[in-house]
């Protein structure tokens, strides 16, 4: 067990099967994540490479990943201490929120580092407005 830099962390999913993307999908895709890539701080997608004629390890999957400072809220449990329950209703208001301070709580993260036994948990508030999975 060994500490963990938090700035090294990123918080990624991709498909099972990657989506064959024609030449002008691709190129609308790579203009738009250009434009907002620096809104985006670290965010980082690819509808990865087609694989026809190429080594299988040469060929870059499908992925979507963003730095875990970029989450909207982090609560930090030291050993010993229960990690907080995602359906309490004061959930929210536990750990620190990207809403009261961004830059401060994007530093904070990067210089954190995580120590063996702490249990830390992060929420990503921005998509909840489109999906809910508790009502």
């Amino acid at each position: 067990k060994k500490e963990v830099l938090a700035s090294t962390l990123r918080l990624g999913t991709s498909p099972l099967e990657r989506i064959p993307v024609g030449m002008r999908q691709l190129a609308l895709h790579r203009t738009i994540i250009k434009m907002m890539g620096p809104a985006m701080r670290g965010f980082y997608n690819s509808p990865g490479d087609d694989p026809a004629g190429k080594d299988k390890d040469d060929v870059e999957l499908p992925v979507t990943s963003i730095g875990i400072s970029e989450s909207d809220q982090h609560i930090a449990s030291m050993p010993g201490d229960p990690p907080p329950k995602l359906l309490a209703k004061s959930f929210a208001s536990l750990g620190r929120r990207k809403t009261a301070d961004r830059a401060g709580y994007r530093a904070s993260l990067q210089d954190r580092v995580f120590k063996p036994g702490e249990t830390h948990t992060f929420a990503f508030w921005g998509p909840s407005r489109w999906v809910n999975l508790i009502d």
